[in-house]
């Protein structure tokens, strides 16, 4: 015990790479990351923080809340469809080796960390997708800067009005002043709620004869969040169909492909439903399946598109015997090494501004 607390962040970072390692291995060459080798390295974590806290309560509670907050972010992501049930697994146990390499979770930065490793490990794969389908991706070179053109409005009156709110409830009911956290629920809900861009505008004045420096210190990081957060959602929708998604047969089905369009099952024939992001969100915080939500048609769910679970066998024949011919599928990308680099690269950033 005496070595784990003179040295927890090296014994930390060792273990976390061999976890890396194997994890990318299995990832890139089975496009799956088992069980126990997510639940394996979660114990070490587990064990080496008990070890690093010398079993204080508080210390080891506080742990525990920031495992099972990252595991709660990482299952809304799978519920939203993007990642399979491994990468839940995977993203919970290298995120709960982020406070034993020295982000502790003791103020909301560090608490919310799981969130930087997230973004660091998106902004990763940005350059990775680019390569790997670079032809898809300059045939959908339109829509794509469509998306982007059309994000920067919708950006600007948001990111005017979060600066406005923020300044002004912080100077009214002193809430923000000195706990920069609490203005994420403004965020959110300026993301969801259209603000006109006079409104906007009338409350960044606001803001601005407050505190000029400190409004444009807060416009500048709102607006490039809410620009990258509503182009992402535009462009989500033309990759998703053109670059990471391919039309197969219904011979040519394999178990583990994850399907793209949800399959139900009414009067003995297929109806494939493709759900929106909206849906998806709502669908997911609610904890039902999007099948049986009201706007879906109604049916027997045959394969689920929001689960990136896989097809398994059972339903590949089931399909077969309802006459699908064609099912859009969506590629399979390697997770593991990316999320494993963004989290080096936010560990050194972290230390390096600390």
């Amino acid at each position: 015990m005496p070595m784990l607390s003179a040295e927890p962040a090296t014994i930390a970072f060792a273990a976390f790479l061999v976890f890396a390692a194997l994890a990318t291995a299995y990832d890139l060459r089975e496009r799956r990351i088992p069980d126990v080798l997510n639940f394996f390295f979660l114990a070490c974590a587990a064990a080496l923080a008990f070890f690093h806290f010398n079993g204080a309560p508080a210390a080891c509670a506080l742990f525990a809340a920031f495992v099972a907050a990252a595991f709660a972010f990482a299952y809304l992501v799978y519920r939203l469809g993007a990642w399979a049930g491994g990468d839940v697994k995977f993203f919970t146990a290298a995120a709960a080796f982020l406070p034993l390499m020295g982000i502790q979770p003791n103020d909301a930065a560090g608490f919310f960390s799981f969130l930087w490793l997230f973004l660091a490990s998106a902004f990763l794969l940005v350059p990775v997708l680019v390569i790997a389908y670079w032809k898809r991706i300059s045939k959908s070179r339109k829509e794509v800067f469509a998306g982007a053109t059309g994000a920067v409005m919708p950006a600007l009156s948001a990111a005017l009005a979060a600066t406005g709110t923020v300044f002004i409830l912080s100077r009214t009911l002193s809430l923000l002043q000195n706990h920069w956290l609490a203005a994420i629920p403004v965020l959110a809900v300026l993301y969801f709620v259209r603000v006109p861009f006079w409104a906007g505008a009338a409350l960044a004045v606001a803001a601005a004869w407050l505190d000029p420096v400190q409004a444009a210190v807060f416009f500048a990081p709102s607006f490039a969040v809410f620009f990258l957060a509503k182009f992402s959602q535009q462009a989500y929708a033309v990759v998703s169909k053109n670059v990471l998604e391919r039309r197969v047969s219904v011979s040519g089905l394999r178990e583990g492909m994850i399907p793209a369009a949800t399959v139900l099952a009414r009067g003995g024939k297929p109806v494939l439903w493709k759900p929106s992001f909206k849906e998806l969100l709502a669908n997911a915080l609610s904890g039902k399946p999007p099948a049986m939500k009201p706007v879906a048609p109604p049916g027997r769910v045959v394969a689920d598109a929001s689960k990136a679970a896989g097809l398994s066998a059972a339903a590949i024949r089931e399909l077969k015997r309802l006459g699908v011919k064609y099912l859009p599928v969506k590629e399979s990308v390697p997770f593991a090494p990316v999320l494993a680099v963004g989290e080096i690269v936010l560990v050194v950033a972290w230390l390096a501004a600390s």
